[in-house]
């Protein structure tokens, strides 16, 4: 279990939230990550990766195309821009307020 590796704060919240989940939404929730959510890479390497799903294996295939390019340093790695783009985010941005706020 991954979570046990995590902060006492991460578990601690991610366990009582975890409880007080309706598990009927929760599960609507995940189903509809499986079969309709899509995944989005964007990178100037892999312009045509615009979205994959899940279950129908395109998500797979597509991630296995970008094997050789998650190795790479800086902006040739696609998962440098989704990072870039999830510290621009709201939750990103609140993030580096309480991280700064720590003195981290």
């Amino acid at each position: 279990m991954q979570l046990k590796h995590h902060s006492t704060c991460s578990q601690f919240g991610q366990l009582q939230g975890a409880l007080n989940l309706d598990g009927a939404e929760a599960r609507d929730h995940f189903k509809d990550i499986l079969y309709n959510r899509v995944c989005f890479f964007v990178s100037d390497e892999h312009p045509d990766v615009d979205s994959v799903q899940i279950l129908s294996g395109k998500f797979a295939k597509e991630f296995s195309e970008l094997e050789d390019a998650l190795e790479k340093k800086g902006e040739g790695n696609p998962l440098h821009d989704l990072y870039r783009r999830s510290e621009e985010s709201e939750l990103g941005q609140a993030e580096k307020r309480v991280r700064s706020r720590l003195g981290y």
